[in-house]
C-alpha cells in the first residue's frame, strides 16, 4: 500500500475517474440500443473492456498480486483501445436503419 498526504485529493480524483467511467458506459449502452450498428457496438466493447481491466486491477492491487492478473488486464486495456480506436475509422450513417442489423454502418 502507498502512504500520501493529500488522500482528500486522491480519493476525489479516483471517485470522478470512476463516475467519468459510468457516464462513458452508460452513454455507449444507450448510444448502442439507439443506433445499432458497428460503430456503436465497438464503442460499447471497447468501453466494456476498459471496465473490466480496471476491475482486474483492482482485483490485482488489494486482493492477490498474481501477476498473471496484471498481464491480462494491461492486454485488455490494450484491446479495448483498439477497438475504440477502430470505430472512430467507421462512417457514421445519416440514414435511419430500418432492418435492425449490426453489419450495416
Amino acid at each position: 500500500m502507498y502512504a500520501t498526504d493529500y488522500v482528500v485529493w486522491v480519493k476525489t480524483m479516483e471517485y470522478a475517474y470512476n463516475f467519468v467511467l459510468l457516464l462513458l458506459l452508460s452513454f455507449s449502452f444507450l448510444l448502442f440500443l439507439e443506433k445499432s450498428n458497428r460503430k456503436s457496438l465497438f464503442l460499447f466493447l471497447g468501453c466494456i473492456g476498459i471496465i473490466f481491466s480496471e476491475i482486474l486491477l483492482i482485483g490485482y492491487y488489494f486482493v492477490l498480486e498474481l501477476d498473471t492478473l496484471k498481464y491480462l488486464a494491461i492486454a485488455l486495456n490494450v484491446i479495448s483501445f483498439s477497438l475504440l480506436f477502430i470505430q472512430t475509422r467507421f462512417k457514421t450513417s445519416l440514414r435511419a436503419n430500418k432492418k435492425g442489423s449490426l453489419f450495416t454502418s
